[in-house]
């Protein structure tokens, strides 16, 4: 399968720099590179990528506009912000709007790519620094909250196992099945709709949901399988 993916940096080495890091991998076709946030959203408007990997600090118009006006058309691409911010506001920002991970500018080939394939295989790449902005932000901040539906919605009893085993290290469905004695598909379809209920882009949305909500208790929770 080819994932097309659009760059967008004001930076010409770093365009240059992931246009050449993802010429390695067959998988992976950049179809465009854009120097500020307007052509970025041109070039998902033409080519309709699976991911941007999109600069958070652009003229023109900036990463977080583009993100914000993504969201708002229920743009199913995915976005990887490529930022120099490590502060805890910017991030969490980041996945207030709808960002599925955040990389950092002074990261190296590996974890870029990382990055890149625990996009495609999970829907999200949240590091322990990331994590621990949301843990912090969730738990503090009344006016934390990623983009879902207005109204409390309440899961079942399945739901709400499968959501607990994601977030004490069951990775992938099948090890979300396997401790329930569910299969894969089975746990796919109930993700899936917990995902819709809250218009969400990717699971990990629907956990800080729960958290949010006080369905599961942050203390009894643990994120093991997320990247370092």
């Amino acid at each position: 399968m080819e994932y097309k993916i659009v760059v967008a940096d004001d930076h010409y080495p770093i365009r240059k720099y992931f246009e050449y890091l993802l010429a390695d991998d067959p998988r992976f076709k950049v179809y465009a590179i854009a120097a500020n946030g307007e052509e970025a959203l041109q070039a998902v408007e033409k080519y309709k990528p699976f991911m941007v990997i999109l600069d958070l600090n652009m003229p023109v118009m900036d990463g977080f506009k583009v993100l914000d006006r993504l969201v708002k058309k229920k743009s199913p691409v995915k976005i990887i912000a490529h930022t120099g911010y490590d502060d805890e506001r910017n991030i969490a920002k980041c996945i207030e709007l709808g960002a599925c991970g955040i990389l950092p500018k002074d990261n190296t080939p590996d974890i870029a790519l990382t990055a890149i394939n625990s996009v495609i295989e999970t829907g999200y790449y949240y590091n322990h620094k990331t994590l621990a902005v949301l843990q912090k932000e969730i738990s503090t901040s009344k006016k934390f909250k990623p983009r879902f539906n207005e109204d409390i919605i309440r899961f079942n009893e399945i739901e709400m196992k499968v959501v607990y085993h994601f977030c004490n290290g069951a990775k992938s469905s099948k090890e979300i099945g396997d401790k329930m004695n569910y299969n894969e598909r089975s746990v796919n379809g109930i993700k899936r709709r917990m995902m819709q209920r809250l218009n969400a882009s990717h699971f990990f949305e629907v956990a800080i949901y729960c958290i949010q909500q006080g369905f599961i208790d942050m203390n009894d929770i643990h994120f093991t399988h997320l990247p370092e």
